[in-house]
């Protein structure tokens, strides 16, 4: 995908409106509109012009009451879709997937014990092989102080 089109001011402009959440904190622009709050249980939204008011100066909500209805619902569903996304009811499993195994160390893998005899010796190995056996070895208790 080439970015020389964004840069050239030659983009279509886009089909749905694009959300963003942080908490209870929200924004949704909608082609020229952007909707946001700092709270999205029971704060207030403001509404920006962003092609007439690009510094996000003049809140246009009282003035367009039907576009700010517009925006606070869709605002609202984006939310919804999030905290779905999030318990993972979008998901085929109806669950989010379990975090990525803890890593180990290829010398600690069941997949590469079978060979580890054979390959304690080798040079490319050894470093490796050493430290595994310092890290298993019983550490002798400590001397107590007379």
């Amino acid at each position: 995908v080439s970015l020389k089109p964004l840069f050239a001011g030659e983009t279509e402009p886009r089909e749905k409106p694009l959300g963003f959440r942080f908490g209870a904190k929200a924004a949704l622009i909608d082609r020229r509109y952007k909707i946001l709050t700092e709270n999205l249980e029971g704060g207030e939204f403001q509404v920006y012009d962003l092609e007439s008011d690009p510094k996000e100066t003049k809140d246009i909500s009282a003035e367009q009451p039907e576009l700010a209805a517009r925006l606070k619902e869709a605002i609202l569903n984006f939310d919804q879709s999030v905290t779905a996304s999030f318990e993972g009811k979008d998901y085929p499993e109806r669950t989010v997937s379990p975090p990525d195994p803890e890593s180990i160390a290829w010398y600690e893998s069941e997949v590469y014990k079978p060979y580890l005899e054979q390959w304690k010796h080798r040079w490319e190995f050894e470093s490796y092989m050493n430290r595994a056996a310092k890290a298993k070895a019983p550490k002798a208790p400590k001397k107590k102080k007379p």
